[in-house]
């Protein structure tokens, strides 16, 4: 898989953006470009804006760092100690990382690993508008260490800079369904005059 945008729709008229990347650490950066791109074509407010830019984000950062993941129960992520590089386990006797190492880390190789960001302004009076916005990944689920140490806190950030984030995980382990993680933002409402 490559590290460019797969995938960018975008349509100021209906009032619709959606975005498909591969799961790549570049993939948050170019999100915020693109997303931030679009904010301004609609004319949302610039400090909402940045709240919006943020809270995604968070979402697509967590699908990209965690979704996709060797899962903690694994043998070989718990005989890593915390916060260890969990490539540096995979560097063979010549100190290169071979791709097919990295493959078997992998949670579940017969899923893309993409994420999915999709955005819909919502205007239920014509005068206020607000956007919903999904980040979906089909990785699994991993659960919240009991320490996260100074990390974890991400949820929290979303929930506090939107009026509303709620979680699906749709882990079959847990009785879930299908694979897979969605968070659903929801923006605070803003005039639709701008």
């Amino acid at each position: 898989m490559n590290d460019v945008l797969d995938d960018v729709e975008s349509d100021l008229v209906a009032g619709r953006w959606r975005l498909r990347a591969p799961a790549s650490l570049a993939t948050p950066r170019r999100v915020r470009a693109e997303l931030r791109r679009w904010l301004v074509a609609l004319r949302w407010p610039e400090e909402e804006a940045a709240d919006i830019v943020l809270a995604v984000d968070e979402a697509v950062s967590n699908a990209v760092e965690h979704a996709y993941r060797a899962s903690d129960s694994d043998e070989e992520a718990q005989d890593r100690p915390s916060g260890a590089d969990p490539v540096a386990g995979f560097a063979a006797d010549d100190g290169e990382v071979r791709v097919e190492d990295l493959v078997d880390d992998l949670v579940n190789v017969e899923v893309p690993a993409e994420v999915e960001i999709t955005v819909e302004v919502l205007s239920a009076d014509g005068r206020q508008r607000h956007l919903r916005i999904c980040v979906r990944d089909w990785g699994r689920w991993q659960p919240k260490p009991t320490d996260p140490g100074p990390r974890g806190r991400g949820l929290d950030l979303m929930v506090g800079l939107m009026a509303t984030a709620t979680l699906r995980s749709g882990d079959p382990a847990a009785g879930g369904g299908e694979v897979g993680t969605e968070v659903t933002l929801t923006t605070h409402p803003v005039d639709a005059s701008r």
